[in-house]
């Protein structure tokens, strides 16, 4: 069902493409498709699609099962778990720059400690 509420939302955009809203709408609701982890997440843009976009579309994207988002939740889970990651490999880093500049460890302790996190992460 999500695969054909994208379709219907991208013909509706291409078939009224003379129009922006249509576009504007249709861009935000295939953002959300991707990005919705719960069927409340899709009421707001799939009424607003429903009545500027695609009428098939909007009613595909309200109708959509939680089962359907599940792997946007995994998805997020993801990107949130690499975000931390990243997170902390910056913040050790800065730390260890920070021990650099204050004189505590050598340049050479430096180079060695970064590359050890790098590689490690």
């Amino acid at each position: 069902m999500k695969i054909a509420a994208k379709v219907f939302i991208i013909l509706s955009m291409v078939g009224l493409c003379f129009l922006i809203v249509p576009i504007i709408v249709g861009a935000i609701a295939l953002h959300k498709l991707e990005k919705a982890t719960s069927k409340n997440d899709l009421v707001v843009i799939g009424v607003f699609t429903i009545l500027f976009c695609s009428v098939i579309g909007g009613i595909l994207m309200l109708c959509m099962s939680e089962d359907e988002l599940l792997s946007n939740r995994h998805v997020v889970a993801i990107e949130k778990k690499n975000s931390d990651s990243t997170s902390d490999l910056i913040a050790k880093i800065d730390h260890l720059k920070k021990l650099k500049d204050d004189g505590v460890i050598s340049e050479e302790e430096y180079q060695k400690a970064k590359t050890k996190i790098i590689s490690n992460e």
